[in-house]
């Protein structure tokens, strides 16, 4: 989206200042925050939810560029193809079985996509709140006890030493 588009130079200082678990953190954080204000505040104009796509979109785009990032100072050195070609099978798989989910999910509920879904609107709300929220704790369990490449030797040249 445009807002991921837009969000990138922001999130790209962040990084290269040297704070890339900060701003992985930020980024979940905020979809995080953005799910809960969908809930909490039912826009019910497009006028009213575009603030809330434009930072949906911003957050998006932190988390899947800061995760690339970060991948570098978690690679040991020799390792890369290997730990490249890893982490793309699991982000395929990963994806697959997200979706896989998310289907089972609004069936529970009792989604249909050939009828209207104001009934099952709370349902699909909670799911919705559910996978940003869910994703922001697992990364903070995750990215918090990860040692980056720059926190055992070197200093962190940020996102620029990734284009060498």
């Amino acid at each position: 989206s445009l807002a991921q588009i837009a969000a990138q130079p922001a999130w790209t200082m962040i990084a290269n200042r040297g704070q890339k678990r900060t701003a992985a953190l930020a980024a979940h954080g905020l979809a995080a925050v953005v799910a809960l204000a969908f809930a909490v505040i039912h826009p019910a104009s497009l006028s009213m939810a575009m603030p809330l796509f434009l930072l949906a979109g911003a957050a998006t785009g932190g988390v899947y560029m800061i995760n690339w990032a970060i991948f570098p100072d978690t690679v040991e050195d020799g390792d890369e193809a290997l730990s490249t070609g890893l982490l793309l099978f699991v982000l395929k798989v990963t994806s697959g079985l997200g979706m896989g989910v998310a289907a089972a999910a609004l069936s529970m509920i009792g989604y249909e996509p050939t009828e209207a879904s104001g009934a099952r609107l709370p349902g699909i709300i909670v799911l919705m709140v559910l996978g940003p929220v869910l994703g922001a704790v697992a990364a903070f369990l995750f990215l918090k006890p990860l040692r980056l490449r720059h926190e055992r030797s070197k200093p962190d040249r940020g996102i620029s030493a990734v284009r060498r």
